[in-house]
């Protein structure tokens, strides 16, 4: 079967599956000069898997610099029938945005995309999910940082 799930996997790179990924949107606070701390979770349905032979990347662009970020998602829990090819869940992924000094007060929204390769346990399928969300930084804002979720469906849910 894991030999079977990596040429599925193989096959299907090119094949996004139908809508099933969310973000729900962050916030982070920061004052200008300092680095926003700005945090990623994700959350797999059942008996979807992340499939380690894809390069699954979180990509944004900063707004304060105008530079590309590439987030590489690669670490979790392994699943216990294929550890070196799969993972049942993913490590939080965390990054610093750098705010310049003299940055205005004000609310800046940063547009995210996440590519992930998955495959579906019962199905047998895998596919390449690629879904987009926003995430707000509050320049000298306070309050409650909120991390940015990333959760995953079964395909056709």
């Amino acid at each position: 079967m894991k030999r079977f799930l990596s040429l599925l996997a193989l096959l299907s790179v090119a094949f996004a599956a139908p809508g099933t990924g969310t973000v729900i949107s962050g916030q982070f606070n920061v004052a200008a000069g300092e680095n926003a701390n700005l945090r990623f979770e994700f959350k797999l349905a059942q008996h979807v898997l992340f499939n380690r032979a894809g390069s699954s990347l979180i990509s944004f662009t900063n707004p304060f610099t105008n530079k590309p970020v590439e987030l590489e998602v690669s670490k979790g829990k392994p699943y216990p029938n294929a550890p070196e090819d799969y993972l049942e869940s993913l490590d939080a992924l965390g990054a610093k945005l750098s705010v310049p000094a003299g940055t205005k007060a004000g609310v800046y929204r940063v547009s995210l995309e996440a590519e992930m390769f998955l495959c579906e346990g019962v199905l047998k399928v895998c596919y390449r999910e690629v879904t987009a969300g926003k995430l707000e930084v509050r320049v000298g804002g306070s309050g409650r940082d909120v991390p940015v979720r990333l959760e995953f469906a079964r395909p056709g849910r």
